[in-house]
């Protein structure tokens, strides 16, 4: 129980870290140009796969994990690749928007 109360704190400042990594968070999509739209667009598809990857692994590690504790830390793996996925999916959506309103083509 001490290991998985460890491994949530971990999980949860990891997540809390990644969001400052974030670039859209520091200028709102309104004023940034297409190219800055166009990279934030390649940024986020790339967060993207590389979560879902992570919740798969994640999710494999926590049926095939030979102990009660990688099956945990895998449960939570996957748990943070599902968040992080899903993130990152709402964030295409709104650069998209964006890209096409201004006919970024």
């Amino acid at each position: 129980m001490k290991r998985a109360l460890i491994l949530t704190a971990a999980m949860a400042a990891a997540l809390a870290l990644g969001a400052c990594d974030e670039p859209t968070y520091h200028k709102p999509i309104e004023s940034m140009s297409c190219t800055e739209l166009a990279r934030e667009i390649g940024h986020f598809t790339q967060v993207e796969k590389d979560a879902t990857l992570d919740s798969f692994l994640g999710t494999i590690d926590s049926l095939a994990g030979d102990s009660s504790s990688e099956r945990l830390e895998g449960g939570l793996e996957s748990l943070a690749g599902d968040l992080t996925a899903q993130d990152a999916r709402t964030q295409l959506s709104k650069l998209n928007a964006a890209y096409a309103q201004r006919r970024c083509y």
